[in-house]
């Protein structure tokens, strides 16, 4: 042995040796000889491999079980080859981060945890799969339960799922199984399973029925569906189940506590040995966020704008932009209670240069743009920020205010926006023309609003078809079911005889303004100056969060209209609902 040592570096098997003596578990001389017999033949082998060569297999079986109790990422590492056997674990500055708050959460440290990482960031992996698994196990806590919840509940089925082929690996089993035992039966499902020591995980959406559960980890896991960004409806539908829900769900809403369990209980139940004293330590539930931003007043605006929720925040953008990022500048930001911060320092710094290097960020960013996203799509998803932080999908440098003359020709469309009250918060009937120039730009021409009753807009509409030349063309939305196909006919047969009036269904305001921000971001629309221009101009400005928006309607649609060529259908008094066409 003492040859075989001189023909080696003698530097790295003195590191190597000492090493590990110092572990001092299950040195093997038999080993060490083996060992440094490779690094006679391999100089490239290191001193880490020569440690880990020089412990018997028991020995180095013991020291992964014990790093993986101390470190939940290495945990990850080891258990990552069940879930995603095809490809190896990427451990970077994210992942890392995730990994040193959620380690906080099960210390205690943190209770509430909001984390607004981007796409493809192993979110759901760590937080839902993972994490769970590595509480029972590793960290001795099988009492723990899980509630988890997705925008989609087949998301938070699989997650529920991939966690317990975890726990029922053969290496997890073969290191922690003797902590736990899951239940068979009914209570060992995708959605459901319980271990004999009290904890469960179950999953939901947040659509789905959740009462009569409450636990210790609540987690919710991208509450917002990203194709619904623009939906009021779903909106409304996620934060009110944060409001409302979430909070009913909580199993214990104070501090740690410790609570003195009767003798004869501990008695009865084998405890009395083992801890005469028993002061039972009662956990406070813990909430986890984990999402990508899709709206200004999502679930992360909710929480980022009301500090008395007391969320601890994880904010990685994309793209580092320090403390110019518009959620740094807030003043309710909070600032980390375990002294974490973005290892970042230069302006525009990658997140996770190896598995997402500039040349694939751009194109990400590239595809959300060509998919209708544009540069809202990047803000929110990419940088954790949606554009509409000032209130708008426009900002004042995209809508430039031109003199009439320095519009050029082209063919103008009008568009329409209808509403029959008078009371003094109810949008307007609004009308805009909308002209594309013969530079393939786009020009508003004119844009006009009324309050009245139906037949105050009625005399309105006449007006303005008396005004507008023969040639000009209108769109109008035609509300769902008979009653919208009817007022459609009705405007082109006793409103505007004799004009062509394409008519469809409307999608949502956000959806259908999209098109217009993303021309007049790429400079391709100008406000030509007009009578009312001003108000026109401000609405656009505040959309989609002004308190009226129907001038914007009308814009949308007049834009529209110059870029779908709509369908045919019935005719009406000499002309089709849907296009022009001679009786």
């Amino acid at each position: 042995m003492i040859a075989a040592v001189r023909t080696v570096r003698p530097v790295v098997v003195a590191v190597a040796l000492m090493l590990a003596m110092l572990a001092g578990a299950g040195i093997n001389p038999a080993a060490v000889s083996a060992a440094l017999r490779i690094a006679s033949a391999d100089a490239s082998v290191s001193a880490k491999l020569l440690v880990l060569l020089a412990h018997s297999r028991d020995a180095r079986m013991q020291l992964v079980r014990l790093r993986c109790e101390r470190n939940f990422l290495d945990f990850v590492e080891l258990m990552w080859p069940v879930v995603d056997p095809g490809q190896p674990f990427v451990r970077g500055k994210v992942q890392e981060a995730i990994a040193l708050h959620l380690e906080a959460v099960t210390d205690g440290r943190i209770k509430n945890l909001l984390a607004n990482v981007p796409p493809g960031s192993t979110k759901t992996y760590l937080v839902n799969v993972f994490w769970p698994a590595w509480e029972w196990g590793p960290r001795n806590r099988p009492d723990l339960r899980y509630m988890a919840w997705s925008y989609s509940p087949e998301l938070a089925l699989k997650a529920n799922d991939d966690c317990r082929k975890v726990i029922k690996s053969e290496v997890y089993q073969r290191f922690w199984g003797s902590r736990f035992k899951l239940q068979v039966g009914k209570s060992d499902a995708k959605g459901y399973y319980e271990n004999d020591h009290g904890g469960w995980r179950r999953s939901s959406s947040i659509r789905g029925a959740a009462t009569g559960f409450r636990a210790d980890r609540l987690i919710w896991d991208d509450p917002h569906n990203v194709r619904d960004a623009d939906s009021p409806a779903a909106l409304t539908e996620a934060t009110r189940w944060f409001a409302r829900t979430l909070p009913t769900r909580v199993r214990n809403a104070g501090g740690e506590v410790a609570v003195k369990v009767p003798y004869w209980v501990r008695d009865i139940h084998g405890m009395l040995e083992d801890d005469p004293d028993d002061d039972r330590p009662i956990a406070a539930t813990a909430t986890i966020g984990i999402m990508q931003r899709v709206h200004l007043h999502d679930i992360s605006g909710i929480i980022l704008k009301n500090p008395a929720l007391g969320y601890e925040i994880l904010l990685i953008e994309m793209r580092f932009k320090g403390d110019q990022h518009p959620a740094r500048q807030l003043k309710t930001w909070p600032a980390s209670s375990i002294g974490y911060a973005d290892w970042r320092i230069e302006y525009g710094e990658l997140a996770d240069p190896v598995r997402f290097p500039e040349s694939a960020v751009v194109a990400l960013e590239a595809q959300m743009i060509a998919d209708g996203g544009g540069s809202d799509a990047i803000a929110a998803q990419l940088e954790q920020w949606p554009l509409q932080s000032g209130g708008s999908m426009f900002k004042e440098g995209w809508l430039p205010v031109i003199e009439p003359h320095e519009a050029p020709s082209g063919v103008d469309m009008r568009g329409w926006d209808f509403a029959g009250s008078k009371a003094r918060t109810a949008d307007q009937t609004a009308t805009a023309c909308v002209r594309r120039g013969t530079d393939k730009r786009f020009y508003l021409m004119s844009s006009a609003a009324m309050r009245g009753g139906p037949g105050e807009v009625d005399r309105f509409v006449r007006k303005v078809h008396a005004d507008d030349p023969r040639s000009l063309e209108w769109s109008i939305p035609r509300d769902p079911g008979a009653t919208g196909a009817h007022f459609a006919e009705y405007v082109v047969r006793e409103l505007a005889p004799g004009r062509a009036v394409t008519s469809s269904a409307e999608l949502g305001k956000v959806q259908s303004a999209k098109p217009v921000s993303s021309q007049a971001e790429h400079g391709n629309f100008y406000i030509v100056r007009h009578d009312g221009w001003e108000r026109t101009r401000a609405q656009m400005i505040d959309f989609p969060y002004g308190d009226h928006d129907d001038l914007m309607d009308a814009i949308s649609r007049a834009l529209a209209a110059h870029v779908h060529t709509p369908e045919p259908q019935q005719f009406v008094g000499g002309w089709t609902i849907s296009g022009w066409a001679p009786s």
